[in-house]
């Protein structure tokens, strides 16, 4: 992830705090297949306590980046405990104030996702319950690169 600008973290700080939706484009890979680098992710605005184990949450990471992961539950200190689809290990502890929203929203070209409906919704369930398929999603990816690699002429 991107170390975000600490005058944009500002401003969505805000933006969340009057209740408005934050858009964002999406990199890195850490939640494939579901949001793919490029794609516009919307984010609302919630509280805390509001949310509910598989969701995607909006926050900010130790050393200023934005992450957007799914959300497990919480720690013992009341932290959020969140992970990417495609990762292995958890992101360390999450603060509540960190926490900037809720992906309401994906939009890739003309597609538009919703991650709480159809077939996206099956997938966080099979994510959250399954524990071997983030390895198996990372693995994907290593032979998606590999494969991109030797066929990208030189």
């Amino acid at each position: 992830m991107r170390q975000a600008d600490p005058s944009v973290l500002s401003m969505l700080g805000r933006l969340a705090e009057a209740g408005r939706d934050i858009e964002l484009p999406s990199r890195g890979d850490s939640m494939f297949p579901l949001i793919r680098g490029g794609s516009r992710c919307t984010f609302s605005p919630l509280r805390p306590e509001d949310l509910r184990p598989g969701e995607i949450v909006l926050f900010r990471g130790a050393g200023g980046e934005l992450i957007g992961h799914r959300y497990y539950g919480r720690t013992a200190d009341g932290s959020l405990l969140c992970r990417g689809d495609a990762n292995v290990r958890f992101d360390a502890p999450v603060p509540g104030s960190a926490l900037l929203g809720r992906l309401t929203a994906i939009r890739r070209g003309s597609s538009l996702r919703r991650p709480d409906r159809g077939v996206w919704r099956c997938w966080g369930a099979m994510v959250m319950n399954m524990r071997w398929i983030p390895a198996l999603v990372r693995r994907i990816l290593r032979i998606q690169e590999a494969l991109r690699r030797r066929v990208t002429p030189g």
